[in-house]
């Protein structure tokens, strides 16, 4: 709030002074055609004129060169204030080491020089600290229009109000350039250079700042360490203050109608090397891009609304509909085109020492209150003492962002939903456990509140070692087999239907490298739309009493069962062909618990043909009917009753 206050005060001394000749200038029209002195001097007459103060030590002109020099120049407006006064100081003190004005010249619309140079600047309230207000080590401008603001009334009541319409005249100024060096606001904020470009209409061609320092105040009492932003250049490109003055003037939503197109604030924006420091956490980023900060005009006019926000801070807190009505014309009227940024590296303190976040690059386009077009992140990772996790690319689309926590009612938040989720080259490194996927892919739509109704995913290569399971039997199983490391890949699809309350699985199959292939497909009935508005409650219930319908399953082997036959044979002694030979001979008596003769004939052909040629075992319903879950559930002890419960049928090779 210094740098903002400052920068008011400022102008509102060099202004109100150019204002404050106008009246002179229009009485006085042969000082327009008088040297730069005589009109500088007669400038500050005016002033004084109008109640300020003036103090200069020496005002020197050169003739040739039409240059104005003046050393010590001090301008004093309002009062300092009185002892005991309860009132806050209201005067305010401009001071220049050196000022040189080449080309001074005056008239009724305002002030013209071609170039000024500055040194030693300092501007700020009479009573402030020598830490307060703004300080240039140097300023120099070329090419200046400034205009007259005897229009300009400032109503205290309407400060929002009275800050556009100031703003407003201000877009009549002209300046080709402005350089800064030393720049000093409040005590918070400094760069060490500031150039500006082609001012015109309210129009900055292009903005450079260098070494910005910032000083924060703790996010929270008790916090100590250093709390500093810090960016080593800054450039904005073709910055328009039009569109957000239009936010807050009343004729612009008479002359709008319902048309509220975007206009860009700042086309282009790009920071090198910025560095947030707050205690021991920190954030360095090697750069931020940002292309076209976007506003458009609020759904309906609020001025009136921020103007009583803006003088009475218990207003918002107050008035619940206010409050709404800000919140909502802000978050829906500012957007992003695209935001990047690269050599990210965030340190931030744990228990155990420090967790250390790093990003190559990451992406985020077409940011709006309501959406995310997408965002991608190259080279994430994600270290601690506990290990590390990394993600070569990481893309999330179709983000629709939720709307704002009722807090006054205590409505719960919605999270945000993401129609896609691409990542690639992941792997993690936690403790002793290890694992890696080569790709993933997820996609949801039609969403009830934050759950998809229709999904899909796919897991390409999730590879760990054997050694890693926990599970003792089956780690002991697989090394049995000869695996020392798992290769898994996953697919899922699967769609909600509200009509049929059912979520149809079109397909679930998880495939292992040097193993086989399982695939399952089918649908879960009974699922209400209840399930997807409260899954937490609603659906393990809705689970509990439904039912199987259409189920298929399938495996395809590649090498699984041909180990598992070896293992066999060698734990029993046997060859492999002669274990082939005992299970098919005794395969019906197997099979022999299953109650229903066809059934149980179906299934041994299928064994026998799949034991000697060992390609696609295939089990599916042969009736639609749907099979309650508490059923399965009940004779899950006796899989023997499965097959006649579901009314299954089962072939091999794709013979029945």
């Amino acid at each position: 709030m210094h740098a903002i206050r400052a920068v008011l005060i400022s102008s509102a001394v060099v202004l109100t002074a150019v204002s404050s000749h106008a009246a002179t200038a229009l009485a006085q029209q042969a000082t327009q055609q008088q040297s730069s002195e005589t009109q500088f001097r007669a400038w500050l007459k005016s002033l004084e004129t109008s109640g300020a103060k003036i103090n200069t030590a020496k005002i020197e002109y050169d003739r040739d060169a039409d240059i104005v020099k003046v050393t010590d120049l001090v301008i004093s407006s309002g009062t300092r204030a009185t002892e005991g006064a309860q009132s806050n100081p209201v005067g305010t003190e401009m001071h220049v080491d050196t000022l040189r004005l080449k080309s001074f010249a005056i008239g009724a619309d305002g002030v013209r020089f071609g170039s000024a140079t500055a040194d030693n600047i300092s501007v700020g309230g009479m009573e402030s600290s020598g830490d307060q207000g703004l300080k240039f080590a140097r300023l120099d401008i070329s090419e200046t229009f400034l205009p007259t603001l005897t229009s300009f009334n400032s109503d205290a009541s309407r400060p929002i109000s009275s800050q556009v319409a100031f703003l407003r005249l201000l877009t009549k100024a002209t300046l080709k350039t402005v350089g800064i060096s030393g720049a000093q606001f409040g005590a918070d904020l400094a760069f060490d250079g500031i150039a500006l470009s082609d001012i015109a209409n309210g129009k900055i061609e292009k903005a450079d700042l260098t070494k910005m320092h910032v000083d924060l105040q703790p996010v929270s009492a008790g916090e100590q360490g250093e709390q500093t932003l810090q960016a080593a250049s800054i450039v904005l490109e073709k910055i328009d203050i039009d569109p957000y003055l239009r936010l807050f003037e009343k004729s612009a939503y008479l002359e709008a109608g319902s048309s509220k197109p975007w206009k860009n604030l700042i086309g282009a924006a790009n920071v090198i090397s910025a560095k947030l420091t707050n205690g021991t956490t920190v954030v360095d980023l090697g750069s931020i891009v940002l292309n076209a900060f976007k506003v458009r005009q609020f759904d309906q006019e609020l001025t009136d609304v921020f103007d009583r926000a803006a003088i009475d801070p218990n207003f918002i807190t107050q008035d619940r509909d206010a409050a709404l009505r800000i919140t909502n014309a802000v978050r829906n009227s500012f957007a992003f085109d695209k935001i990047g940024v690269s050599e990210v590296n965030i340190f931030v303190p744990n228990r155990e020492g420090q967790t250390k976040i790093t990003l190559s690059n990451g992406t985020l386009s077409n940011l709006t209150s309501a959406r995310v077009d997408g965002v991608g992140l190259e080279q994430l990772s994600l270290s601690d003492n506990g290990g590390e996790v990394i993600v070569g690319k990481l893309d999330l689309r179709e983000i629709n962002l939720p709307e704002p926590i009722d807090s006054i009612d205590g409505t719960a938040p919605t999270i945000p939903t993401v129609g896609r989720v691409t990542a690639s080259n992941f792997s993690a490194k936690l403790g002793a456990t290890q694992f890696a996927v080569k790709d993933l892919d997820l996609a949801m739509s039609y969403f009830i509140g934050a759950v998809p109704t229709n999904a899909r995913a796919t897991v390409d290569h999730l590879k760990f070692a054997v050694d890693q399971i926990n599970a003792t039997e089956l780690r002991d199983t697989l090394k049995g087999l000869a695996y020392d490391d798992v290769d898994l890949s996953l697919k899922l699809s699967g769609a909600w239907q509200d009509s049929a309350s059912a979520i149809a699985f079109d397909n679930i199959s998880i495939q292992g490298v040097d193993m086989g292939t399982i695939q399952l497909s089918g649908s879960l009935k009974g699922i209400t739309r209840a399930s997807f508005q409260d899954p937490q409650n609603k659906l393990p219930q809705e689970v509990a009493s439904g039912g199987i319908q259409n189920l298929r399953l399938s495996f395809t082997n590649d090498t699984l069962f041909e180990r598992f036959m070896k293992e066999a044979a060698r734990q029993n002694n046997k060859s492999e062909e002669e274990l082939k030979r005992i299970l098919s001979t005794n395969m019906s008596a197997i099979m022999s618990q299953i109650e229903q003769p066809a059934v149980r004939n179906k299934f041994t052909l299928a064994a026998v043909s799949f034991i000697n040629n060992p390609k696609v075992l295939d089990i599916l319903t042969t009736t639609s009917d749907v099979t309650p879950i508490q059923s399965i559930v009940d004779v899950l002890a006796q899989p023997y009753r499965l097959p006649g419960l579901l009314k299954l049928d089962a072939s091999a090779n794709g013979r029945r």
